[in-house]
């Protein structure tokens, strides 16, 4: 069950991080784009890191 939420989260970081690449290439926005990847790195490591550790 933690292995398909784990994969569930990596899903969504993986969404959020095209949009983030998207931003930067296209649109020309370097520092939100950053922000978006910067945020679904630790939005995704962060509870990945406290569903294992328990």
């Amino acid at each position: 069950m933690k292995v398909l939420l784990l994969l569930f989260m990596l899903v969504s970081c993986f969404y959020t991080c095209t949009y983030g690449v998207n931003l930067i290439t296209k649109h020309n926005n370097k520092l939100g784009g950053i922000a978006i990847l910067a945020l679904a790195v630790l939005g995704t490591f962060i509870p990945g890191f406290v569903l294992f550790s328990r």
